[in-house]
Parts: C-alpha cells; sequence; structure tokens
C-alpha cells in the first residue's frame, strides 16, 4: 500500500457514518504518513540459494503460502520429500524447488 491509498483509506474511513458515536464531523482531511509498517513483518526469506539446506514445516510453509496442517498433509501423502531427525520433520530446498517445478502449470486451468 503506498501513501496515496493509506490517505484515501483514512478519509474514507471517515466519511462513514456512526449512528452509535453519532457522525464523525470533517474539521481537516490532511493526512501526513509517518512511518508504515509491512503487514507481514516476518515474512520468510526467499526461498533461493542462500540460507540453511533443510526448512522446519513452518518455514517451509511459510516459502509455499500455505498453512502448517497443510505441509503436514504434502508430506505425509508423499507429495514433497522431507528429512526426519528424531522425531522433527525437515524439508529440503532442493525438494522445495521439485515440488514446484512438478505442480507447476501454464496456460488456463479449467477443472
Amino acid at each position: 500500500m503506498d501513501e496515496d491509498d493509506a490517505i484515501r483509506k483514512v478519509r474514507q474511513e471517515l466519511q462513514r457514518p456512526y449512528g452509535y458515536l453519532g457522525r464523525w464531523e470533517d474539521v481537516n482531511t490532511d493526512v501526513e504518513i509517518v512511518a508504515a509498517e509491512p503487514t507481514l513483518p516476518n515474512a520468510p526469506p526467499i526461498l533461493g540459494e542462500g540460507g540453511s539446506l533443510l526448512m522446519s514445516i513452518k518455514d517451509a510453509a511459510a516459502h509455499l503460502g500455505v498453512n502448517q496442517s497443510a505441509m503436514r498433509e504434502l508430506v505425509s501423502r508423499g507429495k514433497i520429500d522431507h528429512v526426519r531427525l528424531g522425531k522433527r520433520i525437515y524439508i529440503a530446498r532442493d525438494a522445495m524447488h521439485q515440488f514446484i517445478d512438478a505442480n507447476g502449470h501454464r496456460g488456463y486451468w479449467r477443472p
């Protein structure tokens, strides 16, 4: 979201009528954006060549943009290769790339 979008959103919010509190009265709608924070403060790093070779279920799920239970389902069904170290399950970066390559599609998809 850029600065103009933020200003527009604040102005729209101020123009809404509120029955419980009465109605906002616009005196001045000049807005100065002092700082902006990302909506995903802990976004995963890009799945590239750098970083550790193995990722936890949580990190791998974040990289694919799915929740942890979906990632565990992919592992349990054998859709994505994994490594077991004791009771923990890890997914190699290469396995992530192979999964994406094997499941990627081009063009229009019709169910």
